[in-house]
């Protein structure tokens, strides 16, 4: 009995000795890296079906910048495709980009097969990668514009929220700004200034500001690119603007003439039933301002002409012209709601 004791123990002992420990965690090591390669060689031998949601980047920057494309450049794409797991979750994390200056050249290239597109591209190309289709959407419209170069437009900064404490410095003061051909009839090249956005509102004032601002392409025009991009702008806060409301009345302003040739004993002024002949203004300006700002000192009107007189059973519409006394120091924030009017003629002369 003691010597199987003996035996047991010194059995006990090898299981759990040192060799017999390296040996234990080199075996399950084996099996953890056949295991690991059972299961890649699933991944890359099996393939599934599945829709996929990507972006679609179009662009022409193999033209440099003599060439932009108009639109959209960014386009989400509905797609099926069929492969491992493995090159799907790649495809998912991938940036996809299809250079139309490269493939389509200058022009308006209507309803391109998007699935012809996305085969052009390397990732669908790759063997382990089929694309079935696209859902959505089916086609593209690609427009590849030349562009028009202006170098050296000065740049001025176009601030709002405050308004500056002395002189304003831009860096660089000039940058170069390529322009679609398409869009050129929006553009007066001469004396051609861009605007660089500076928000003020929540800087104190005297305080000191220097900001990275972007470069604004002309009002209107879509594609163009203005290197560099981006300019610094440095400037002292001076006064902050700020907004209020003014109810002040409308005023008529009529031709001259109308006085002696007897127009107003011939029409009456008709508002819409809604028409109130006064306007809530939005003024903008420095708060001491704003504070002094009275009725008084504003001057809102339409002005009537001879076209009004015809006969008519619609409402006109009518701009409100808004001024200030110069002294008021402050301006209309948001333009004020038309008028709608219309000159009815009297069906007999009024009543002395």
């Amino acid at each position: 009995m003691g010597a199987q004791r003996a035996n047991a123990r010194a059995a006990a002992d090898r299981r759990f000795s040192r060799r017999w420990c390296i040996d234990s965690i080199r075996t399950a090591a084996w099996v953890a890296v056949i295991t690991l390669l059972i299961w890649v060689y699933a991944d890359l031998h099996f393939t599934v079906t599945e829709k996929v949601e990507i972006v679609l980047r179009i662009h022409a920057d193999s033209a440099g910048r003599t060439m932009v494309v108009i639109g959209q450049t960014l386009v989400p794409v509905t797609i099926r495709v069929k492969g491992n797991k493995h090159a799907i979750e790649r495809l998912r994390a991938a940036s996809l980009s299809y250079d139309a200056a490269k493939e389509l050249g200058p022009g308006v290239h209507r309803d391109r097969p998007t699935a012809m597109l996305l085969r052009r591209l390397v990732l669908f190309r790759s063997a382990a990668l089929d694309l079935l289709g696209v859902d959505e959407p089916r086609t593209l419209t690609i427009h590849v514009d030349p562009t028009q170069t202006f170098a050296n437009v000065p740049v001025e900064a176009d601030y709002s929220g405050g308004e500056p404490d002395g002189p304003i410095t831009v860096e660089p003061k000039r940058v170069t700004i390529h322009i679609p051909v398409s869009q050129m009839a929006r553009v007066n090249p001469v004396g051609l200034t861009l605007k660089a956005a500076v928000d003020l509102s929540d800087h104190r004032p005297g305080e000191e500001v220097r900001q990275q601002v972007a470069v604004a392409a002309p009002p209107g025009v879509v594609g163009a690119v203005v290197e560099p991009s981006r300019v610094e702008v440095a400037l002292k806060v001076g006064l902050q603007i700020a907004r209020a409301t003014l109810t002040v009345p409308i005023n008529i302003q009529w031709p001259k003439v109308w006085l002696d040739d007897g127009t107003w004993t011939k029409y009456d002024l008709e508002g819409k039933p809604s028409e109130e002949w006064t306007r809530q203004l939005a003024v903008a300006g420095n708060r001491i301002s704003l504070e002094k700002l009275t009725p008084a000192d504003v001057r809102a009107y339409i002005v009537l002409t001879e076209a009004d007189k015809e006969p008519t059973t619609a409402w006109l519409t009518r701009e409100v012209k808004v001024e200030f006394q110069p002294e008021a120091r402050v301006r209309l924030a948001e333009p004020a709601a038309p008028v709608e009017f219309r000159l009815v003629k009297r069906t007999e002369a009024p009543t002395p």
